[in-house]
């Protein structure tokens, strides 16, 4: 996951964290389901510039997660959340604009 990102941002905005859920505490339409995987990921770095690009980032994704997920008999989904760019700080700096000097550091 984290090569397809460091394609338009550093690798350090990148986190990914796996969350087990114990199998009868997962339920879809009010059955429980022990055969599905949620993805989900917020955006704050970088937000899509275009229809077509969220597109290639979506097949991106569901190419990379096919062995791991499809492959293995697991049904899933994914989604995104964009959180405006204004609206982030690490460790109460606001980070670097997209493509600043100090952002390549």
């Amino acid at each position: 996951m984290t090569s397809i990102y460091a394609r338009v941002m550093p690798k350090f905005y990148v986190n990914v964290l796996f969350e087990e859920v114990p199998e009868d505490s997962f339920f879809i339409g009010g059955e429980p389901r022990n055969d599905f995987v949620r993805i989900t990921m917020d955006h704050i770095a970088r937000a899509f510039p275009s229809k077509e690009g969220s597109k290639r980032f979506f097949d991106a994704v569901n190419e990379l997660i096919t062995p791991w997920v499809k492959d293995r008999g697991f049904d899933w989904e994914f989604h995104i959340d964009e959180t405006p760019f204004d609206l982030w700080s690490i460790q109460g700096f606001y980070p670097a604009r997209e493509g600043t000097q100090d952002e390549k550091r």
